[in-house]
């Protein structure tokens, strides 16, 4: 016997599963940044980091292994604050040690917001910021050596 409180139930999953409730849990809500070079110069991998603190990016964390660095950096945006719940920007660097001290490896970042960097504000800054890393990196190395991935991101993962 199939009662008001089972269809309710059923009605609910039903929405739930075709993704009328919730939009933001089945959709891509959010928005991410990759930059990949093979190789560069110690140099440039201190200026990125130089700009990305000019930037108003903080340090979260930094963790030097044997053979690879990795940071985590973090950014408040002011102009989006009031309008979105997760006003952050968030940013992972990390590099090989070459074989020389002057030599990095396997460079990489990643920067979004998987919640809500498909807000304009968020997008903006964040492409605004890709473009300085990108700037600084054509620098050191030809520009066919720079590999950028600009996709939507966020749940589901």
């Amino acid at each position: 016997m199939v009662t008001s409180q089972h269809k309710l139930l059923m009605s609910f999953c039903v929405l739930l599963l075709t993704g009328c409730l919730f939009p933001a849990m089945w959709g891509k809500p959010g928005y991410g940044i990759s930059i990949d070079v093979s190789m560069l110069h110690k140099d440039a991998v201190d200026s990125v980091r130089n700009a990305l603190i000019a930037e108003g990016f903080e340090l979260r964390t930094g963790e030097d292994f044997n053979w690879k660095r990795d940071f985590s950096y973090s950014k408040y945006v002011s102009t989006a604050s009031k309008k979105v719940d997760h006003p952050y920007i968030n940013l992972t660097l990390s590099y090989e040690k070459g074989q020389f001290p002057e030599q990095m490896t396997s460079f990489s970042i990643g920067l979004g917001n998987e919640w809500e960097g498909q807000h304009p504000q968020l997008k903006q800054e964040m492409d605004r910021i890709a473009d300085i890393i990108i700037s600084i990196l054509r620098g050191s190395v030809d520009e066919e050596n720079i590999t950028i991935e600009r996709k939507a991101i966020g749940p589901p993962f």
